[in-house]
C-alpha cells in the first residue's frame, strides 16, 4: 500500500517522498504497538516498536533543527533513507515472527476464580504505573503550555496566573467526582481509562486553534475594560474554563478509573492510590524538566501539544491492550461484580466518623497548605534563586520529585500491617510545620551561596548554574513536600476505608475535596495571605495550620502511648516554629546574587515591598553626601538610580530619542515605570495622554517616593493614566491608537518579559499605532548572546519597514517606524526640542541637548538592513515568535557570560557591516 502510495506522488509531481519513507517504520510501530496475539515483553514486538517510533522520532529532530545542513550536504539524506530502510527490513524480519509466537488469550474457565489476583499481579501494577506515569508526564506539558498561552491571551499577572491555575484545577475536582461515579459502575475500567485518555490527545490537539478563537472573544468581550474591574476576572475565567474544563475534567477522571482497575474489590485503596500517585507525580516531575530545557526549546509551543497529545494516544493503546488481555476476567460469575461486595467494604472500617473527619480535614486543609506551600516558596526561591523560565521549570521539578517520594513512602508504609496510620499521618503533618520551620533559616543563606561562586572557574557556564540552582530547589522544595505527598496516600486510605460508602466512590470525593482545597490554598495565599504578610509570616501560618492538622488526626489515634510520643513531637515541632524567623536580610536578598552569581552591593536597603507580581522591590543607598546613590531593585536586579552624572543621563536619553523621530504628542503608551523618567519626559513634552502599564504596584509607589526629582511623580499628573497590568494584554485590550509607544522593561530573561520581543507582539504594537507612529524599545548589550541580538533585531525588522539603532549609556535602543518620513530625526524636530522651555529641566537631567543625543546613532534603518542581509541565513530562521518561543529560553543562558566580554563582542558585531558575511557568521559564534 505505501509503495502505491508512493508511485502515485511521484506521479502527480508532489515532493513527499522522505514523508512516505519515514511513514514505513512509523507504521509498522505502531502495528505492532496495538498487536494484541503477542506478548510485549518478546524482543521481537518491543524491538519492533521502538525501531520505528525511534527512527521517526530521529527523521523529525534532525529535519526540525538541521534542516540547513541538509541542504548544504545532501548526501546525508541519502544515509539517512538507506538506515530507514535497514530498520524497516529489521522489522519485517521480526514481525514475520509474530505467527509463531502468537499465544491464546482466552485461558481456561477455571482461571476465573482467580481474578483478584491476576488483577493484583506485580505485572499489572508496574504497566498500569508506567501508563499512569506517561499520563502525569503529559499533564505537566499541558498545564505548563496552557498557562503559557492564556498568559498571551490575560497577561502575565498573578490574578491571571492564579485565576487560570483555579480554573485547572477546578476541572480537576470536578473529574474527580465524576470520576469516582464512573469508576463505581463501570465493568472494565482500564477500557473506560483508554476511551478518557483518548479524548485528552483529541481534545487537546485543538487546544492552539480554541485558544486563537479565546483571543477573539476576549478581545470582542473586554475590550477598555479596566484592568483592575471584577468584571475582566470573571471574564477570565469564564472563558478559560471554556477551553481549560474538557481536558482537566478527564484528567481528573482518570485516577478514580485505574484504582478501581487496579483493585476491583474496593478493598483497602490506599496502597493503589499511593503507587499510582508517586507514578503521576514522578511522571510530571520529569515533564516538568523536558519541558523547560529540551522540548519547548527545540520544536516550539504547538509541536510540543502535539508530543504530550501522542504520549496520551500511546498510553491509551496501551491500556486498550491492558484490557484485551484483561477482558476474560471481567467476565465475572452472576451476583458478583468487579469491585468486590459490600460485605468486604463493610469489614474493613477502622474507626468510624473521627477517622473519616481527620483523614477529610487533612485532605481539604491540607491541599490548601500544599498549594499555599508551593505559592509561597515559588514566590520565594523567584527572589533567591532566580525567576527564569528555566527556574521556574525547576521549583516546579523539585515540588514534584517530593511529592513522588512522599507518595512512595506512603506505599511502602500502608504495606505494613502493624502501621498505625492516624498516628503516621499526623506525624506528616508535624513533619512538614518542621520542615517549614527550619526551612525558615535557611533563606537568606541561598544568596549568600550562589555569591561564594564569584571567580569559581567551575561555574561560570549556564548549565553548571542551573545545576547549582537545582541542588538549591532541591534542598528547599523535598523534605516539605515528601511529608504533602506522605499526607495525601495516609489520608486517601483512611478516607476509602473509614465509611460504609464503596472505597472507589469515597475516593473520588476525597481526591475532590483535596483538590477544591488546592483552590482556597492558591487564591487565599496568593492574592490574601502573602501580599498582606510576606512569605516568612505567611509560610509560618503554613506551618502553624499543618501543627493544628495533627492535633486533630491525633484524637483518632487508638494507642495512648503512641498519642503521648506524637504529643511530644508536636511540643518540639512547636518549639522549632515559634523560634523560626520572621524577617528576611534583604540586604542579602538584593545583592544580585541569584542573577550574577556574585553580589553587586548595591547599599543598605532603606525600604522594601513584597508582592506576587512584583517579586521582592528594594530600594538601596550607598555612599554619603554628595556621592550618595539611591538605587530601584527588583528580585535584585536593577531598574534604575538617581546618579546625576550617570545612569540618570542615559535614562533621560533612553526617553528623547522616541521625540527626535516624532513630532505629533496626541497620545503616548509607557510598558514598564522603571524610575518613571521616561513618563516623565513624555508629559514635559506635550503629550496630551499618556497610558502607563506597569505590571508590579510596588515599582510605581517605590518609584514615586523616593525618586521625585527624576519623575515629578507624573504617574498621578492630569493626562497620565496608570495601569497596573501586563503590558501586552493591555494593548491586546486598549482601543486607543497612538504616536508613540515605548518599551523599558527589565532584563528579558526573566519568565514572560520574553513575549514582549516576540512578532506576535511587535504585530499587536504596530496594529495600535498610528500610520506614523514610532516604536522605541530597550535591548541591553552586555550579557546578551549575539544570536539573540540578532533574533531581536531581525523579529522587530519583520515587522517595522524602519528601525534605527541607538546605544546610550552602554544600552541599546531600537527606534522602529512604517513611515518613511519617521525613519531619522528631523533637524526641525531637534531645533524644537532644544528649545522648548518646559522640556529645559530634562535637558539639564540629561547634561546635553537632544542634538547630542541624536548623535548617539549606531546604525541608521539601511545599515540595518545591510546587518541582517550580511549574516547569510534566512532571516525568518531568527525570527521569535510565541509559538517557538526562541529568546525566553535562548537569554537566560546568556547570564553567565561576562559583562564587559559580551558587550565588546555585540558592539563589534554591530559595527561589522562592512564584513563580509563568513566573518559576521563567526562573530555570532
Amino acid at each position: 500500500m505505501t509503495l502505491c502510495v508512493s508511485l502515485a506522488t511521484l506521479y502527480l509531481g508532489e515532493h513527499y517522498v522522505i514523508d512516505l519513507i519515514v511513514a514505513v517504520p512509523f507504521s509498522l510501530a505502531a502495528v505492532a504497538l496495538t498487536t494484541t496475539g503477542v506478548a510485549f515483553s518478546t524482543s521481537e514486538r518491543w524491538r519492533t516498536v521502538a525501531l520505528g517510533f525511534g527512527c521517526w522520532l530521529i527523521w523529525v529532530l534532525l529535519l526540525r533543527n538541521q534542516i540547513t545542513f541538509f541542504i548544504d550536504y545532501p548526501w546525508t539524506c541519502w544515509l539517512l533513507i538507506a538506515g530507514t530502510l535497514l530498520i524497516v527490513v529489521m522489522q519485517t524480519s521480526a514481525m514475520s515472527r509474530f505467527d509463531v509466537l502468537t499465544t491464546d488469550l482466552i485461558e481456561p474457565h477455571h482461571t476465573l476464580t482467580k481474578q483478584p489476583q491476576v488483577f493484583e499481579s506485580p505485572s499489572l501494577t508496574q504497566r498500569m504505573g508506567l501508563m499512569f506515569f506517561a499520563s502525569g508526564a503529559a499533564a505537566l506539558i499541558y498545564q505548563v503550555l496552557f498557562a503559557k498561552e492564556l498568559a498571551l491571551v490575560f497577561g502575565s499577572t498573578a490574578t491571571a496566573t492564579f485565576t487560570v491555575l483555579a480554573t485547572f484545577l477546578g476541572g480537576m475536582a470536578i473529574g474527580s467526582l465524576l470520576g469516582g461515579v464512573l469508576a463505581a459502575r463501570v465493568t472494565r475500567p482500564i477500557a473506560a481509562y483508554a476511551m478518557v485518555e483518548l479524548a485528552i490527545a483529541g481534545f487537546c490537539v485543538l487546544t492552539p486553534t480554541l485558544f486563537a478563537a479565546l483571543q477573539g472573544a476576549y478581545v470582542f468581550l473586554a475590550a477598555d475594560v479596566p484592568p483592575a474591574s471584577p468584571t475582566l476576572v470573571m471574564l477570565r475565567v469564564a472563558l478559560g474554563a471554556s477551553v481549560l474544563l474538557v481536558p482537566t475534567v478527564l484528567m481528573g477522571i482518570t485516577l478514580p478509573l485505574l484504582a478501581q482497575a487496579l483493585n476491583p474489590s474496593g478493598h483497602h485503596l490506599g496502597g493503589s492510590v499511593a503507587w499510582l500517585y508517586a507514578c503521576n507525580t514522578a511522571g510530571a516531575a520529569l515533564g516538568a524538566i523536558l519541558t523547560s530545557y529540551l522540548v519547548i526549546p527545540l520544536v516550539g509551543a504547538h509541536s510540543t501539544t502535539l508530543i504530550a497529545a501522542m504520549m496520551n494516544l500511546l498510553v491509551a493503546l496501551g491500556a486498550l491492550e491492558l484490557a484485551k488481555r484483561s477482558a476474560v476476567m471481567l467476565e465475572l460469575p452472576t451476583g458478583v461484580t468487579a469491585f468486590g461486595n459490600h460485605e468486604i467494604n463493610q469489614s474493613t472500617q477502622l474507626g468510624g466518623r473521627w477517622v473519616l473527619a481527620g483523614a477529610w480535614l487533612a485532605l481539604g486543609v491540607g491541599g490548601v497548605l500544599s498549594l499555599g506551600l508551593e505559592v509561597v516558596y515559588v514566590h520565594l526561591l523567584s527572589i533567591v534563586a532566580g525567576n527564569s523560565v528555566y527556574a521556574f521549570g525547576l521549583m516546579l521539578a523539585t515540588f514534584l520529585v517530593g511529592l513522588a517520594l512522599g507518595g512512595e513512602a506512603g506505599r511502602r508504609l500502608l504495606a505494613c500491617a502493624k502501621a498505625d496510620r492516624a498516628a503516621w499521618l499526623a506525624l506528616s503533618q508535624l513533619g512538614l510545620a518542621a520542615a517549614v520551620a527550619l526551612g525558615a533559616w535557611g533563606w537568606d543563606m541561598i544568596p549568600a551561596y550562589f555569591a561564594s561562586f564569584a571567580g569559581y572557574p567551575l561555574v561560570t557556564s549556564f548549565q553548571s548554574r542551573e545545576a547549582v540552582r537545582a541542588i538549591v530547589c532541591a534542598l528547599v522544595m523535598i523534605p516539605p513536600t515528601v511529608c504533602i505527598g506522605l499526607s495525601y496516600t495516609l489520608a486517601m486510605d483512611l478516607a476509602t476505608t473509614a465509611t460504609r460508602r464503596r472505597g472507589i466512590t469515597m475516593l473520588g470525593w476525597s481526591a475532590a475535596i483535596n483538590t477544591f482545597g488546592n483552590i482556597v490554598g492558591v487564591l487565599l495565599f496568593g492574592f490574601v495571605l502573602l501580599p498582606w504578610l510576606g512569605g516568612l509570616i505567611t509560610a509560618k501560618i503554613i506551618a502553624v495550620s499543618a501543627m493544628c492538622i495533627a492535633a486533630v488526626v491525633a484524637t483518632s489515634i487508638a494507642s495512648s502511648q503512641t498519642q503521648r510520643w506524637v504529643g511530644m513531637s508536636a511540643v518540639v515541632v512547636a518549639l522549632l516554629v515559634w523560634l523560626s524567623p520572621t524577617r528576611l536580610d534583604y540586604e542579602m536578598l538584593s545583592s544580585g546574587a541569584n542573577v550574577y552569581f556574585a553580589p553587586q552591593n548595591w547599599g543598605k536597603v532603606i525600604d522594601h515591598a513584597e508582592s506576587i507580581d512584583g517579586g521582592l522591590t528594594t530600594v538601596t543607598r550607598s555612599g554619603d553626601g554628595e556621592q550618595k546613590i539611591t538605587t530601584l531593585l527588583t528580585n535584585g536586579k536593577f531598574q534604575g538610580n538617581d546618579a546625576s552624572k550617570g545612569e540618570v543621563q542615559a535614562q533621560i536619553g533612553f526617553a528623547a530619542l522616541p521625540l527626535l523621530h516624532q513630532d505629533h504628542r496626541d497620545n503616548a503608551l509607557v510598558i514598564g515605570y522603571g524610575t518613571g523618567a521616561t513618563s516623565r519626559v513624555f508629559h514635559d513634552a506635550g503629550f496630551g495622554h499618556i497610558d502607563i502599564a506597569e505590571l508590579s504596584r510596588d515599582v510605581v509607589t517605590l518609584s514615586d517616593t523616593y525618586f521625585p526629582d527624576i519623575n515629578r511623580r507624573v504617574s498621578g499628573l492630569p493626562g497620565v493614566q496608570t495601569h497596573i497590568t501586563d503590558g501586552r494584554n493591555f494593548l491586546l485590550l486598549t482601543r486607543r491608537n497612538y504616536d508613540v509607544i515605548s518599551i523599558e522593561i527589565t532584563s528579558i530573561w526573566f519568565a514572560g518579559a520574553a513575549s514582549l520581543y516576540n512578532r506576535e507582539f511587535y504585530q499587536l504594537a504596530r496594529s495600535k499605532l498610528r500610520h506614523d507612529g514610532v516604536l522605541q524599545q530597550w535591548v541591553q548589550l552586555h550579557h546578551m548572546a549575539p544570536t539573540d541580538l540578532l533574533t531581536i533585531i531581525g523579529t522587530l525588522r519583520s515587522e517595522f519597514t524602519y528601525v534605527s539603532l541607538y546605544v546610550v549609556g552602554g544600552q541599546g535602543i531600537l527606534i522602529a517606524t512604517n513611515d518613511a518620513a519617521k525613519n531619522k530625526p528631523s533637524s526641525h524636530t531637534i531645533t524644537a526640542l532644544d528649545t522648548l522651555v518646559r522640556l529645559q529641566p530634562v535637558r539639564e537631567l540629561a547634561g546635553r541637548t537632544f542634538a547630542n543625543i541624536a548623535d548617539d546613532l549606531l546604525l541608521t534603518p539601511a545599515q540595518v538592513d545591510v546587518f541582517l542581509n550580511r549574516v547569510g541565513i534566512d532571516q525568518s530562521l531568527w525570527i521569535s515568535t510565541d509559538n517557538n518561543l526562541r529568546l525566553e529560553y535562548s537569554r537566560p543562558k546568556a547570564n553567565a557570560s561576562p559583562p564587559d566580554r559580551s558587550f565588546q563582542i555585540n558592539m563589534k558585531l554591530l559595527t561589522s557591516i562592512t564584513d563580509t558575511p563568513e566573518l559576521i557568521g563567526s562573530k555570532l559564534k
